[in-house]
């Protein structure tokens, strides 16, 4: 999150997701917490690829 770009956050959360056969029992984090210096950018991408 902290240090890839908004298209790498997006791509990893899209194949995590096509990854997965039973997505409602799963809940997406950033494992533990928010890194520092995470930009808003980077944050948005991770949500809007969560949808």
């Amino acid at each position: 999150m902290a240090v890839g770009s908004p298209a790498d956050v997006t791509k990893a959360v899209k194949d995590l997701l096509d990854s997965i056969t039973d997505k409602p029992k799963v809940l997406l984090s950033c494992g533990g917490g928010m890194p520092p210096n995470v930009s808003t950018e980077n944050i948005r991408a991770f949500i809007e690829a969560t949808k």
